[in-house]
């Protein structure tokens, strides 16, 4: 694969308070019920998991109370910030997912909240595997989930607004069917002593099955399953319609 020089991260860092307390909650007791059902029930009790693009450590929280011992990395030093101080057992660290190294070796990994979306090409995300599969033991086990063209065309035409006292949030998105290419443009205004806004967007690609299996197969993966929740009742439920639950074995 040729070196390319990666497209900039999502900058949460500009709305990290307001992702922390909005966001997070967002289909939260489902994605825990999916990682219970195909991964967790396949590591031992106390196994080490690797939890990439961690956010605010809503997922580790939930982890961690179930007896794991969980580490995560995120882009964004304001989310890992929330993230020690909401589960302080665990262990953080601010890490491009594309780019990172660690010394101990994982029983699983997941990335969850659609976060591989952000890699914006094929190279890219296939980077991120690569990084997964060196952090993993042999046998290590990868899920993460993510968004099919279905929702792609249908949620990144809607628009959202939230309004409080202190508070004011507008996300709306686009999609261009043809490079495959989501935008979510979020403005927000925080009354800090008068009105401050913030603008922050964010891209996202949808992938498409078959690039994902074929960069998991490149790097070092095997028994790929790819769970489409419109295939899966119980997954609709758990992450909603229009997506996917990949599970992936390191070799």
């Amino acid at each position: 694969m040729t070196p390319k020089a990666p497209a900039a991260i999502p900058d949460y860092n500009a709305i990290a308070a307001f992702y922390r307390k909005h966001w997070c909650g967002h289909n939260h007791a489902g994605l825990i019920s999916m990682l219970r059902r195909l991964l967790l029930n396949r590591v031992r009790p106390g196994a080490r998991l690797l939890d990439v693009c961690c956010g605010a450590g809503t997922v580790a929280r939930q982890l961690v109370d179930d007896g794991f011992a969980v580490t995560g990395l995120d882009g964004a030093s304001e989310l890992i910030g929330f993230a020690r101080e909401d589960v302080p057992e665990a262990g953080f660290f601010v890490a491009d997912a594309r780019d990172f190294q660690l010394d101990t070796q994982y029983e699983a990994a997941l990335c969850t909240f659609d976060s591989l979306s952000y890699m914006t090409s094929q190279e890219d995300l296939e980077r991120v595997f690569h990084c997964v599969g060196a952090a993993l033991q042999p046998g290590g086990l990868f899920l993460f989930d993510i968004s099919l063209e279905p929702t792609y065309r249908n949620e990144w035409q809607r628009s959202f607004s939230m309004v409080d006292d202190r508070e004011a949030c507008f996300i709306r998105g686009v999609y261009d069917e043809r490079d495959r290419i989501g935008k979510t443009m979020v403005t927000r205004f925080v009354e800090d002593g008068g009105w401050r806004r913030t603008d922050v967007t964010f891209v996202s690609r949808c992938h498409a099955p078959e690039e994902i299996a074929t960069s998991l197969r490149r790097a070092g993966f095997a028994e790929i399953v790819g769970h489409r929740s419109d295939e899966d009742e119980e997954l609709r439920r758990e992450i909603g319609p229009g997506r996917a639950a990949w599970v992936a074995m390191k070799t």
